[in-house]
């Protein structure tokens, strides 16, 4: 699992909380002053890493778009990137004095 962004991480904590599936619209509505083009730039790389689906098509006014839901719940995610935290080889430096 590769790091993920401030942004890419607060848009999952958005979807994560919503009861529905939500356009980039709705999505960027609810984040703090997030825009569509980034919310919709963020929602592009998520898709690719398979952490977001496209749940269903809605109209959103008079357009249809596409309604994402996150793929995987945030206590799997949660605690697959602690796992890979605590598989990173700890590296202790320290100096003796005498």
């Amino acid at each position: 699992m590769t790091k993920l962004t401030n942004r890419e991480y607060d848009i999952l904590k958005i979807l994560w909380t919503s009861e529905d599936a939500l356009t980039a619209s709705g999505i960027s509505e609810q984040g703090d002053g997030i825009s569509i083009n980034t919310v919709q730039a963020t929602l592009k790389k998520l898709l690719k890493r398979d952490l977001i689906h496209v749940d269903q098509i809605v109209y959103s006014g008079t357009v249809l778009s596409r309604a994402y839901w996150p793929s995987v719940s945030q206590e799997d995610f949660e605690l697959k990137r602690y796992v890979n935290n605590m598989k990173r080889p700890m590296c202790f430096h320290h100096k003796l004095y005498i």
